[in-house]
């Protein structure tokens, strides 16, 4: 059976194994995101110009996987399959991993899953990737790999991210799907700690060498 979500920039189609992103038209894009920032009072100028970048988006994620060489995995073995269709692996997104172990409570397992989302961010940024929203949404498991499934989002304007780790509001992360204040501060104390600008200029200075480093979290 195949079901359908529909965002910003694509309608995407899951069957069992593998999801089908269709890229949005700028219509179809405007259509989306006027829904949404009409009702923060956002000008029509406004959302043309946002519906503008958040094509122009794709094509900038494309360009940036294409000249990394990320492993597959990592990425959820995305490929083109033609200039408006992409195929992948199909993955269990982070929210839906979450749900039934916050309902028990079982707080150090949501935990462990937080560790691997700031351990996936680290690793791509080993390898030149670097995905700007941080949402839980973005990333999913592929048997127990945690893999980036919607790259759609990335950057490689290093002021832009420079200004974005200065003073980040981690705990968003989780307020985000309204988690317990317990996971916001347990990200926000990782995520300080590992995604640090400290820690970005210096993976970001040597990752030309592709080397992972061992032993965990920085």
């Amino acid at each position: 059976m195949v079901k359908k979500t529909v965002g910003w920039q694509f309608t995407v189609y899951l069957s069992d194994d593998y999801a089908i992103r269709v890229k949005h038209d700028y219509s179809q894009a405007r259509k989306r995101i006027s829904g949404y920032l009409q009702k923060k009072g956002r000008s029509a100028e406004e959302i043309d110009k946002e519906t503008r970048q958040t094509l122009a988006n794709i094509d900038l994620s494309w360009d940036i996987i294409k000249n990394s060489n990320c492993p597959p995995e990592l990425i959820a073995n995305i490929k083109q399959l033609d200039e408006k269709r992409f195929r992948q692996d199909l993955a269990i997104n982070l929210p839906t991993k979450i749900k039934p172990l916050l309902e028990k409570q079982q707080y150090k397992s949501i935990e462990r899953i937080l560790n691997d989302f700031v351990e996936a961010n680290l690793t791509l940024w080993r390898h030149g990737i670097y995905e700007s929203t941080y949402k839980l949404d973005s990333y999913g498991y592929i048997d127990n790999i945690m893999a980036l499934i919607d790259p759609f989002e990335l950057c490689n304007d290093i002021d832009f991210i420079r200004e974005q780790l200065k003073a980040p509001d981690w705990r968003r992360i989780c307020q985000r799907y309204r988690y317990p204040a317990r996971l916001e501060n347990y990200i926000e104390q990782v995520a300080k700690k590992c995604l640090s600008l400290v820690n970005f200029e210096k993976i970001w200075e040597t990752k030309k060498d592709f080397r992972l480093v061992k032993g965990g979290l920085i």
